[in-house]
C-alpha cells in the first residue's frame, strides 16, 4: 500500500479509558511500510510536536533512498 511515510496518531491519551490499544496500533501499522504510531493529547500537548518531528524525519529518510 504505497511507501510514503505515515504516522498514526491516537489522540486523547490524557483520558483514563483509552479506546485504542497498543495492539490496535501495531495491527494498523503492520499493514504499511515506513510507518510509526504514537499516542497524543491536544489538551496537554503530549507528543503533538513529536508527531511532526517524526513525520519529517521519515520524509527526509525516504528522500535519501530515492
Amino acid at each position: 500500500m504505497g511507501d510514503k511515510p505515515i504516522i498514526f496518531i491516537a489522540n486523547k491519551c490524557d483520558l483514563k479509558d483509552q479506546k485504542v490499544t497498543e495492539d490496535d496500533m501495531k495491527q494498523l501499522a503492520k499493514d504499511f511500510s515506513n510507518t510509526e504510531y504514537l499516542y497524543s493529547s491536544a489538551k496537554d500537548g503530549t507528543n503533538t510536536e513529536k508527531a511532526f518531528i517524526n513525520l519529517t524525519r521519515l520524509m527526509v529518510a525516504d528522500e535519501d533512498i530515492v
